[in-house]
């Protein structure tokens, strides 16, 4: 038996383009050692369902990672979207590296 029609239904819903301030965390750092980043701060850009309740800069993690500053010459180090809410479609850094400064203790 063949069903002479069938109807498909997808819902779909309207992204929203919206922004946080997240500050930016480092990882791997010798606990002789520190590293102070600048700027502080990155804007992240999101595009997310409609539905979704207001995202917080805390949903989100944006790290430097301290190996980096092997593999990178120069005063800039990247930056790494670590963390990011499941509903976010798709997300971008305003820039993708920071400069940084080792400090010895």
């Amino acid at each position: 038996i063949e069903p002479s029609d069938v109807t498909v239904t997808i819902p779909i819903e309207p992204l929203e383009n919206r922004s946080v301030i997240v500050p930016v965390s480092a990882v791997n750092v010798p606990v002789t050692e520190s590293l102070m980043v600048y700027p502080r701060t990155v804007k992240v850009s999101y595009l997310v369902p409609m539905s979704v309740p207001d995202i917080v800069d805390t949903d989100f993690r944006v790290v430097v990672d301290y190996s980096d500053v092997r593999r990178y010459d120069g005063k800039n180090i990247p930056l790494h979207l670590h963390t990011l809410p499941s509903e976010v479609v798709s997300a971008t850094m305003e820039c993708d590296s920071v400069e940084y400064t080792v400090i010895y203790r």
